[in-house]
């Protein structure tokens, strides 16, 4: 925490989308102690109250809106609710959620379900905030992909194949926008130690009949340990910054990496 805290994003409007648990309530944080004006957004209103109070007590102040960013209609409530206060000058997308079945058990509803989510997602945020930055010619844009997404994952095929297509959104979209002052790209984590991440293995080892130790070996996926939300936040929080241009990349993150300190 010590490195966000010599970050300085005063005056910089930031909007966490998925921001009640997790990785984006640590982005939260670390953009909150940077000096952010935060906007905070995620479909569990009484988790993300439960955010905003706690990081009150730390001295940062939040905006919280209710969105499920699937719906075309809740995201455009957002934006209206957030230009009201101001222009969003960041935006982390950070919202997910992951359907456990093997191929054979997953129906077309399931499969868009997982689209609409993750992919759709990014793309109706991206498409609501995007335009005011490029108008002032200045704007940080980051999407949470996954190494699922680029790897694979067993029971998973759904969730991996739509944070895959927000590899292809990142980089197209930064190629269209390409020295108008605006960045995007895709922070993809190795397995990461949060409540999504353990349930996703206890019911995964359940519905498999498979000891949840074996099970988590797989998903570690060769990996000694799991990565904190705090070392991804780190690495969303440093895209994000004035003076970084990094733009279109894929920035994968696995546990061995962040201990040397470096990706």
């Amino acid at each position: 925490m010590e490195k966000a805290s010599n970050i300085r994003l005063i005056n910089y409007r930031t909007l966490v989308i998925g921001a009640s648990g997790g990785i984006g309530a640590s982005v939260a944080k670390m953009c909150g102690l940077a000096g952010a004006t935060l906007e905070l957004a995620a479909r569990d209103s009484y988790r993300l109250e439960k955010l905003a109070k706690n990081l009150q007590y730390q001295g940062i102040e939040s905006s919280i809106t209710e969105c499920d960013i699937s719906k075309p209609r809740s995201v455009r409530n957002l934006k209206e609710n957030i230009d009201a206060r101001g222009k969003i000058d960041i935006l982390v997308n950070c919202a997910g959620e992951a359907e456990i079945k093997p191929l054979s058990l997953t129906d077309f509803d399931s499969w868009n379900r997982m689209f609409a989510i993750n992919a759709g997602g990014s793309f109706l945020s991206t498409q609501a905030f995007m335009p005011d930055m490029l108008q002032k010619g200045w704007g940080r844009i980051v999407l949470l992909g996954s190494r699922a997404g680029l790897s694979g994952a067993p029971f998973l095929s759904a969730y991996a194949a739509s944070k895959q297509a927000i590899v292809g959104f990142a980089r197209s979209v930064a190629r269209e926008t390409e020295g108008k002052g605006v960045t995007i790209n895709a922070v993809c984590p190795g397995p990461v130690d949060t409540p999504m991440m353990q349930k996703l293995i206890s019911r995964i080892a359940q519905r498999t009949a498979t000891p949840e130790d074996s099970m988590r070996e797989v998903y570690m996926a060769g990996f000694k340990r799991l990565l904190f939300p705090e070392e991804v936040a780190e690495v969303i929080v440093d895209l994000c910054l004035p003076e970084s241009e990094t733009s279109g990349q894929v920035i994968e993150i696995d546990p061995e990496s962040r201990s040397q300190g470096s990706l």
